[in-house]
């Protein structure tokens, strides 16, 4: 496979992404009408509002009647009904999109995410900023400020901003702890690919976008809650029947939303698809995995204090190298000379990546069979 060739194939079917959109919001807009159809004709029967042409009603029995009158809904009604949640879409994604103008900070913000500072992080963390470091060297662009999800234990990562040198990088805590140094090399030469592709302005507009979606099903999950909140002391007949009102937009929702998943992931090529499969992260039982020990606690402590004593020299000198090539690269150096300049920390990353292995060992031995085969990710909450 051609990676450059499934590029430039993946750039030209993008432009369907903005297609399914528009066919997900005419969805949208299309439940509503049926929604809002189904209760104008119920009132239609009783009378209470004309039918299209004001065409008198005749009745035919309770079904005929009720599908003649829902067929004979006047079109001023249904226009006004698409053009009140078409303009519910544009106007929230219009707002999100203005939230979204301070790029990648706001976006990290809206996450919960914090800004790792280097004094303050631990080995893992301390090893994600290194690796960010010397990706942003290696491509010639400034080194992006990294936030940490430190709630999400997945593996994941993006990156949000509208130019390379305004681009912030977002990391799970579950990616900082999980992977080795080269897995995280990987990772960051992925977003680095899109910082430097420019597919970070792409996805801020596309989340702008999908918010004037997302809104109705974020409003139905108040209703619900918010029912929810006010029948405690009810009964469970009269529960069931608040949460019911909601039920029906929400599953028009779920439609919409997987026929949007559904066109997004024809989008990818085979390769990429595969990838994904393998590896998709497995979800841990319902008793989740096993807990550590507070003794199993104090021995992992001990050993990280331990790695990070033996490698803070090495550390330190990576970082004066980084540096130094940094520096070189703002003065115009050529990239072999700026290649050559950090080759000159290679074999103080070798001794670093050996003493990550073995304290991923280290560790891996202090926890106990179970522990170490629950590889996997806690559920989440309602999954």
């Amino acid at each position: 496979m051609d990676f450059f060739d499934q590029q430039e194939l993946a750039r030209r079917t993008s432009r369907w992404l903005l297609i399914w959109y528009l066919l997900a919001a005419l969805f949208v807009v299309a439940c509503f009408n049926a929604a809002a159809a189904a209760g104008y004709a119920v009132l239609a029967i009783y009378g209470a509002l004309p039918l299209a042409g004001g065409e008198p009603l005749v009745w035919r029995g309770l079904v005929r009647t009720y599908f003649h009158a829902l067929f004979h809904v006047p079109a001023g009604f249904h226009l006004a009904v698409s053009g009140f949640v078409a303009a519910i879409i544009a106007a929230v994604s219009g707002w999100r999109i203005w939230q979204l103008s301070e790029a990648g900070p706001a976006v990290a913000d809206m996450l919960g995410a914090h800004f790792l500072e280097r004094g303050r992080a631990t080995p893992p963390e301390t090893r994600v900023l290194n690796v960010v470091e010397e990706m942003a060297i290696a491509s010639g662009i400034a080194v992006p400020p990294v936030y940490l999800l430190a709630n999400d234990d997945a593996i994941n990562a993006l990156v949000a901003g509208h130019s390379p040198n305004e681009a912030v990088i977002v990391v799970t805590r579950g990616m900082a702890h999980k992977l080795t140094r080269d897995e995280l090399q990987g990772v960051m030469g992925h977003e680095f690919s899109h910082i430097l592709n420019g597919d970070m302005a792409l996805n801020l507009r596309l989340v702008g976008l999908l918010a004037g979606l997302t809104c109705f099903g974020e409003f139905g999950e108040r209703l619900v809650y918010g029912a929810a909140r006010g029948v405690r002391g009810k009964s469970r007949e009269e529960i069931h029947e608040i949460l019911a009102q909601g039920r029906p937009i929400l599953e028009r929702l779920h439609q919409a939303f997987a026929l949007l998943q559904a066109a997004i992931w024809l989008v990818y090529t085979p390769e990429q698809r595969a990838w994904i499969e393998a590896h998709r992260p497995r979800l841990c039982g319902p008793a989740g995995p096993p807990p550590l020990t507070d003794e199993q606690k104090q021995q992992i402590g001990a050993l990280q204090e331990a790695f990070m004593a033996a490698v803070r020299d090495d550390i330190q000198y990576i970082r004066q190298v980084v540096q130094e090539a940094h520096q070189a690269a703002q003065s115009g150096a050529t990239r072999e000379e700026i290649e050559q300049i950090l080759h000159q920390a290679d074999e103080a990353r070798a001794r670093l990546r050996a003493a990550e292995r073995k304290l991923e060992e280290d560790i891996a031995a202090v926890l106990t069979p179970e522990q170490r085969a629950a590889r996997c990710h806690p559920r989440p909450p309602g999954g």
